[in-house]
Parts: structure tokens; C-alpha cells; sequence
């Protein structure tokens, strides 16, 4: 069941300020944009921060929007959001990524937010959704039918106490 959110303006103009400011950080640092982007763009980062914002919400985390810190989960102690503008948007995973943490598919479709489902990082990374035909470096791209729809808090926590064994891909 995707969670369908309207984020107010209040909470779209903080996400959207978040995103600026990430974005602002990593330009003055020289900070070179993550997984073949081209260049550090300011949808990106606000689509994200949005993303993240209405995770928290559903869940009842407060969300600080985090700064400059690139290995900090996305919210809470350890979500990490997906966030894409495309309708039919996949979850997209990266070899580097966590594979006991929680990752959340967030479709950025203003006015709404849908929150689309989760998975487990190690999970995301089968071969068979493996792409390189698309982009350097190669990703996976998750579909949203072999998602998990989004429990309450206690349960994601209960489950990240005990994760399950993943294989890695490097």
C-alpha cells in the first residue's frame, strides 16, 4: 500500500531549504557529486531532503535535516530514503550501500509525496536488477511489486535489531 502524504508549505519550504543548503555545502567544498551525477543538482538534494522529511512525519521522527555529514542515515538512527520525480520510479541501490539498513522509496509528486515501500539495503542488490546500460557508475534499480509496504516505527526498529544476512556486492 503506497502512503500517500501533502507536506504544508511550511514543510516544503524547510526540505526545500535543507536541499539548498546541502547542495551549498558540497559546492563550496569541491565535493564531487555522488554515483556518476554530472553535477551536484539542486533537485537532487531538495527532492531528498522532501523525501525524507514525510518519512519522518509518517513514522513520528523528528527530522533535523542533516548537513554535511554523508555517511548519517537519512532519518532517524539509520532510513535511508530514495527519492525520485518520476512516476514510476525504482528504488535505486548502490553497491556501497548499507545492506542492514532500511531503505524507503519516495515518489516526489507535488502536491503529494508517496511513500512507496521499503526494503533492506542487501536486498535491493540482486544481479538481476543490476544496470549498466544506463548510466556510469552501474546501479541496481529495484522494482516497487517486491517491496515491503511501510510498518510503524517499533516494527523497522525490531527488525534492524536483527537484521537479516545479505550478500555483498562489491
Amino acid at each position: 500500500m503506497i502512503i500517500r502524504m501533502r507536506p504544508t508549505q511550511s514543510e516544503l519550504c524547510f526540505a526545500q531549504n535543507v536541499g539548498m543548503l546541502r547542495n551549498t555545502v558540497a559546492i563550496r567544498a569541491g565535493t564531487p557529486p555522488r554515483h556518476g551525477c554530472e553535477q551536484n543538482r539542486w533537485d537532487v538534494n531538495i527532492n531528498g531532503a522532501i523525501g525524507e522529511m514525510m518519512l519522518a512525519k509518517y513514522l513520528g521522527i523528528y527530522w533535523a535535516g542533516a548537513i554535511g555529514d554523508k555517511l548519517a542515515a537519512d532519518v532517524g538512527k539509520y532510513y535511508q530514503v530514495r527519492a525520485t520525480d518520476h512516476p514510476y520510479g525504482k528504488l535505486i541501490a548502490h553497491p556501497s550501500d548499507v545492506d542492514w539498513q532500511p531503505f524507503v522509496l519516495a515518489r516526489i509528486l507535488l502536491p503529494e509525496v508517496h511513500l512507496v515501500g521499503w526494503l533492506w539495503g542487501g536486498d535491493a542488490k540482486q544481479d538481476e536488477f543490476w544496470k549498466t546500460d544506463v548510466r556510469e557508475p552501474a546501479f541496481f534499480a529495484f522494482p516497487v511489486n517486491g517491496m515491503e509496504t511501510l510498518p510503524d516505527e517499533d516494527a523497522i526498529e525490531q527488525r534492524a535489531l536483527d537484521p537479516p544476512s545479505t550478500k555483498s556486492h562489491t
